[in-house]
């Protein structure tokens, strides 16, 4: 997200090279298969590696502000809803909900 963009944008301006940090966008379009507009993603990373990273911090962070706010929480007391586009298909519904369950988040 913007978050995401911004750090990448200040990294790049402090030459960054070499760190593995590489900014992308739009990924979820991989969902679709040979969808247009879909990025080339690096060698060896699936959109599924991609949306699960993804999952992964943003549930982090989720729990993180959660915490800072209002103090610990249990997994057992979570429960993540995750919003799709209508029009994508059951396939890549499907895959969106098992990359969730894949990063822990239940329920989904």
């Amino acid at each position: 997200g913007w978050e995401a963009e911004m750090m990448a944008l200040e990294m790049r301006q402090k030459e960054f090279k070499g760190s593995g940090i590489q900014l992308l966008e739009m990924f979820k379009l991989g969902l679709a298969g040979g969808s247009a507009g879909a990025p080339q993603l690096p060698d060896g990373v699936s959109t599924e590696d991609v949306i699960e990273h993804y999952l992964t911090r943003i549930s982090m962070m989720a729990r993180q502000r959660y915490e800072e706010t209002f103090g610990p929480i249990l997994e057992q007391d979570i429960r993540w809803c995750l919003t799709v586009p209508a029009m994508w298909s059951e396939r890549a519904k499907d895959t969106m909900t098992r990359c969730a369950e894949a990063v822990g988040m239940q329920d989904v």
